[in-house]
């Protein structure tokens, strides 16, 4: 039924980051998967502390999203703080209530955060809600008056503490009531308003180089002004994980606030969080710097903030297995704390005594989780797809407001259309690969799309149509048929999921894109088809196989001894939800809102700017690679796989429209004129290069004679296979060097010698001189490529550091990257 062998693994999306002069970060952004890592930095060899050396930067988590229904933090404590609170069944819910809060880029963290919540009940929790960070401060429906909202001595927080606290430590998550349980009553019972405390679990994603979710960024600044935590990239440095890479432990035991975690504070923390009770998972990638940040930085944080850590902190690797590691830490180490604390062995009789019983030994029957939204199809109907984008343009004003789409998804309503002014192949006729030269006009959008250089720019990609046209044939849709998704009031876990919300406050971040639009549309720009589903996709997939043979095959694969065959067959074989409803398992019979469920989120891929705004401020260009690889079918074939996007980009003519928007970065060129700068751009890592170059060019032609004298140098790094095939954008550089913009052109090729040469093995050649430039000029270093050269001209620079510098190669420690 699934390929029997793997293929060449697909390229991973890869950041780019920027540091500044003494080697801190400033800034990070994804690039997608042609352009690799952008490393800006001064090395500053007199370190003012030591830290360990790791490969690359933090992670962009692969797109993976479940439908959910989110609960506003508004819509959970309600205006009034001393209302009415339910009084809980303590046979249902001995373990009292439970609040789930997410910070997701893609919608892991969000899928992860909703798994936790429908396992509530079984466990013997009630579940307050999942809340998107965002809502913790951006509560503006809720009163943080409430008198409750003090330090217990007649001291009122102050507002950013109120705001985090009318969610965190409200009395409506409390549990005075409850009772029963027989263990660590600390959580429930306790007599009167004030005697319970707030249970939080947190699932945290770590985005670009060690930086918060765009939904958690403004969680995160409150949290370090109030736990005295400035520098948030030390917190690593004082921690131990365990040999599984899913537990950290730390000294003090989970009893004590915060763990015992040591942070770098330039101020005392606010410990305003003492009667809160908290878990913490962190979803990372041990590829990247800064691996898991924000999981340690919202740890640590909120220990120093009072709160008391209930379970150790789990750390995912997405690198391996995210998945397998949350559910590690999720059925392992979360569950049984929590239980052990709040229920204890026997707690709770009927019903609940039996569902923690359950829960405690891991047989749980689990059952789909209801869908959060139903689909709504509209009374008109497109007669041909081409009129498709019209009619979604016509109902715009119909549109769903932008604070019902998830947090996750807001790139689409971000996104606008422009149409592409210029295409060219880069590479010679003669060479089977190809790397593509785009331009797109952005004049009439200057509102949104405005630019600075090294800026990067979102793509959203399009499925083909002929993959639209198989799944939709496989499931019977209709693909010109227009819907509208209309969320339902689920009220959290355990309410009915066929009662349909009416109550703006309760819809907020449930639909996981805008509508109304097509079926066509629908599959085209939000569904990944053809990216390899999660282990949880296939056992949600598996529940509307009708031929018993598929519906153990994907739930095989779906469990965690299936993940040797799941990572052969699915991820190694490059085997997307279109393969397996058309072609593996054409068994599958599912609805379309299910469908929308259980299919990841089709993601964003960012491409690095490769032009200067100050040179073309109404256009912007981009360079790309377009991947291709074989995998063999079921029948053993050899087929080219080919990337998503950058196929999609490849296929695109001139006057064709692409849906994008600019992503910011602070990363810049140094202002200071007169320092040098040291590149490495080997293959479509020239892109960012390209810009500053013709920045540079820019500038020179503009300044007085005098001014031009202090530029510092210019010095690039360029690699690639072959000097006749591959040398992209050679005109412009070798203009570049007879204009003396460039300084300086190295170049390595290598597949023209024996021996292959990078770009690494140049600069070792020239250690001395990048030395001088290092210590005496405080020169700039800008590296863009692949992981494993970014990784190598890392160590290349340590190893000339410590040889010319005279120290300890130990001592010798690249800060920062």
């Amino acid at each position: 039924m699934f390929p029997s062998s793997s293929s060449t693994a697909a390229s991973t999306s890869i950041p780019l980051v920027v540091l500044d002069a003494l080697g801190t970060q400033s800034a990070v952004i994804s690039l997608g998967v042609t352009t690799a890592v952008l490393l800006v930095t001064t090395y500053y060899y007199y370190l003012s502390r030591t830290k360990s050396s790791r490969t690359t930067t933090t992670t962009t988590m692969t797109g993976r999203l479940v439908g959910d229904k989110s609960m506003t933090a508004s819509s959970l404590v309600g205006k009034d703080g001393d209302g009415d609170i339910e009084v809980l069944d303590a046979s249902k819910y001995p373990g009292g209530r439970l609040t789930v809060y997410y910070g997701s880029q893609t919608g892991t963290a969000q899928m992860f955060a909703r798994q936790i919540a429908e396992e509530c009940e079984h466990r013997g929790f009630k579940c307050d809600g999942v809340i998107d960070l965002q809502d913790v401060v951006d509560n503006d429906d809720c009163d943080i008056e409430g008198t409750w909202n003090d330090d217990g001595e007649g001291v009122e927080y102050d507002g950013e503490v109120k705001l985090i606290r009318a969610t965190l430590a409200n009395p409506r998550h409390r549990d005075p009531d409850v009772g029963g349980g027989g263990g660590g009553g600390d959580g429930i019972g306790g007599g009167g308003r004030g005697g319970g405390r707030s249970k939080a679990v947190f699932l945290v994603a770590t985005y670009g180089e060690g930086e918060p979710t765009d939904n958690a960024q403004q969680f995160v600044e409150i949290m370090k002004r109030k736990s005295g935590i400035r520098n948030i990239y030390d917190i690593g440095a004082t921690t131990t994980t365990m040999t599984t890479s899913v537990v950290e432990e730390k000294e003090g035991g989970e009893d004590e606030a915060g763990g015992g975690t040591e942070t770098t504070s330039e101020s005392p923390p606010v410990a305003f969080l003492a009667d809160v009770d908290y878990a913490v998972f962190g979803l990372g990638n041990k590829q990247y710097e800064h691996y898991n940040n924000m999981g340690r930085f919202v740890d640590a944080s909120l220990g120093r903030c009072g709160a008391r850590r209930v379970a150790d902190l789990g750390l995912g690797d997405d690198d391996d297995d995210l998945e397998g590691d949350f559910e590690n830490w999720k059925d392992g180490v979360l569950w049984p704390s929590l239980i052990s604390r709040y229920v204890g062995v026997g707690g709770g009789d009927g019903s609940g005594g039996e569902r923690v019983n359950a829960a405690t030994t891991g047989r749980i029957t689990h059952a789909l989780p209801p869908c959060p939204y139903t689909v709504d199809y509209c009374d008109s109907r497109i007669n041909a797809p081409d009129n498709d984008d019209r009619a979604d343009q016509d109902a715009e004003a119909d549109v769903s407001p932008s604070d019902m789409i998830q947090t996750s998804s807001r790139h689409y309503v971000q996104a606008v259309d422009c149409p592409i002014i210029a295409r060219r192949e880069l590479r010679d006729s003669s060479d089977p690969g190809s790397t593509v030269h785009i331009e797109i006009d952005i004049s009439r959008r200057m509102d949104v799309m405005k630019y600075h250089t090294a800026d990067n720019l979102g793509i959203l990609p399009k499925n083909d149509s002929t993959t639209v046209e198989a799944v939709a044939r496989a499931l019977n849709y209709d693909l010109d048929r227009r819907f509208r998704l209309v969320p339902k009031n689920d009220g959290g876990c355990g309410s009915d999921p066929n009662s349909i919300s009416s109550s703006p406050s309760s819809s907020r971040h449930t639909l996981p894109f805008p509508t109304p639009c097509t079926v066509r549309h629908c599959l085209e720009r939000y569904c990944d088809l053809t990216g390899s589903p999660r282990r949880s996709d296939l056992k949600q997939l598996a529940s509307y196989a009708v031929d018993d043979l598929d519906r153990r095959a994907l739930l095989r694969m779906s469990s965690k001894e299936g993940k040797a065959e799941y990572r052969e067959k699915i991820v190694d074989a490059h085997v997307g939800i279109a393969d397996i409803v058309t072609r593996l398992c054409p068994s599958i019979s599912c609805p379309l809102e299910h469908f929308i469920m259980a299919c990841p989120r089709l993601q964003p891929r960012y491409y690095t700017v490769s032009s200067s705004s100050m040179v073309h401020p109404t256009t912007i260009h981009i360079t790309l690679a377009v991947l291709e690889t074989e995998r063999r079918n079921v029948d053993g074939d050899v087929k080219v796989f080919r990337g998503l996007c950058s196929g999609y980009l490849a296929g695109l003519k001139t006057g064709d429209t692409v849906s994008a928007f600019v992503r910011e970065s602070t990363f810049r060129l140094p202002r200071q004129i007169e320092r040098p700068v040291i590149m490495f751009g080997p293959g479509t890592g020239i892109a960012p290069m390209r810009a500053i170059l013709q920045e540079r060019s820019h500038m020179c032609q503009t300044m007085e004679p005098q001014q031009r004298e202090r530029i510092g140098a210019s010095i690039l790094y360029f690699g690639c296979k072959n000097r006749s095939m591959d040398y992209i954008y050679q005109d412009e550089l070798e203009a570049f060097l007879e204009e003396r913009t460039l300084t300086e052109l190295h170049l390595a090729f290598s597949r023209e010698k024996a021996d292959k040469v990078y770009v690494q093995h140049l600069l070792a050649n020239r250690g001395e001189e990048t030395w001088k430039l290092i210590r005496d000029e405080n020169a700039f270093i800008f590296v863009c490529g692949a992981v494993r050269m970014g990784a190598d001209v890392s160590s290349t620079l340590q190893d000339i550091i410590s040889q010319e510098g005279g120290m300890n190669r130990d001592k010798a420690k690249i800060d920062d990257v």
